[in-house]
């Protein structure tokens, strides 16, 4: 148990990186998705799907489903 309690913090500046650490790959990833829900939800883009749909569908399921899929594309290839 002693052991347990017992931590040794060598330097102090190896934690403080850790912490203040942004990973650029995730920020950058979120701006992307967040551009893509911008877009897909772009009040011309529900005009259009409104407009093109064969049948009467909530605009919301059509519009997670593209985003579903623009979220798995962009998670295979980056």
């Amino acid at each position: 148990m002693e052991d347990f309690l017992d931590i040794d913090i060598v330097e102090d500046k190896t934690i403080e990186d850790d912490i203040s650490y942004i990973n650029k790959d995730d920020v950058l990833k979120g701006i992307l998705f967040s551009i893509a829900y911008y877009i897909i939800s772009f009040p011309l883009v529900v005009r259009f799907l409104e407009r093109y749909l064969p049948f009467n569908v909530d605009l919301l399921i059509i519009q997670s489903i593209m985003f579903g899929i623009v979220y798995y594309l962009v998670s295979i290839l980056l």
